[in-house]
């Protein structure tokens, strides 16, 4: 069941304008909705009831990714939208990118099984959902969700979806699954989420599972973590390891209280 859409929407060349204020007018800020980049357009992410630009770090990487580095390693701080970030790029290739043309994008989650597999599905198709003035999900007539972008929800909807011939898909991460990740055809991006948590998972085999794809193919990958609880591990061996093939961002708590300077806002509270 695809969602109803009579056309599909223009969506802009630009992920990111670069401006929460609207320079031009003068006055204001950028609204959403507003096709100036794929950001606006689908919504600025929101936290603490206000919207959040691109942080300086977060801008970082997407240099990074249009300079052609492809390979990430990020140990960050809870809640600073690491992850989101990744959601909405891939999206945007998805929808844009013609390299990524009946191509996957897969999301590998260490912390648990299947329903944080699930729920990464769900954030992802939760960006392109319509919302109304109070931020509540619009639905058509048959109370199916209105989406942005035509989303084909596929056989398992709760473990993948397809957008523009672009297959998003999320492998939960016990053992047997890892495996499952490796054979993939026309891998465009992979997301490791708290990678430094793959306890249940052989560690050589999970990290031989995320680099299977180094080298004989396009694919992006995005390994995301918070500490684990131990120094050990295939994450902390790349937080050692000199030199690595990852592009190493470092993060602590600081980063979550940098003020935006044209929304004045941070993802952390001053208490």
């Amino acid at each position: 069941s695809s969602s109803h859409h009579t056309k599909t929407p223009q969506v802009s060349d630009t992920f990111w304008c670069g401006h929460f204020l609207d320079l031009f007018a003068g006055s204001g800020t950028i609204q959403d909705g507003e096709n100036c980049c794929f950001m606006h357009w689908v919504g600025l992410p929101k936290r603490w009831q206000k919207r959040h630009p691109l942080y300086p770090w977060q801008e970082d990487i997407l240099n990074d990714l249009n300079n052609g580095v492809k390979f990430f390693f990020h140990l960050k701080p809870p809640k600073i939208g690491a992850t989101q970030f990744w959601l909405l790029w891939a999206l945007f290739q998805a929808i844009k990118n013609p390299k990524w043309r009946y191509g996957q994008a897969g999301i590998v989650v260490a912390t648990s099984g299947r329903e944080e597999a699930e729920k990464m599905i769900e954030r992802t198709k939760e960006i392109l959902v319509v919302k109304n003035k109070d931020g509540k999900p619009m639905l058509d007539k048959n109370d199916n969700l209105l989406y942005k972008y035509p989303i084909n929800q596929g056989y398992n909807t709760k473990r993948e979806f397809t957008i523009n011939t672009v297959k998003f898909r999320a492998f939960p991460a016990q053992n047997d699954h890892i495996n499952a990740i490796r054979s993939q055809p026309n891998m465009q991006l992979v997301i490791g989420d708290e990678v430094a948590f793959f306890s249940t998972v052989d560690q050589g085999k999970i990290r031989d599972a995320f680099e299977h794809y180094i080298g004989g193919s396009d694919a992006i990958i995005a390994l995301i973590t918070t500490a684990g609880n131990s120094p050990s591990g295939f994450a902390y061996d790349i937080y050692k390891e000199e030199p690595s093939i990852y592009k190493k961002i470092i993060h602590d708590y600081h980063v979550g209280l940098i003020v935006h300077p044209e929304s004045q806002t941070s993802l952390y509270r001053k208490s």
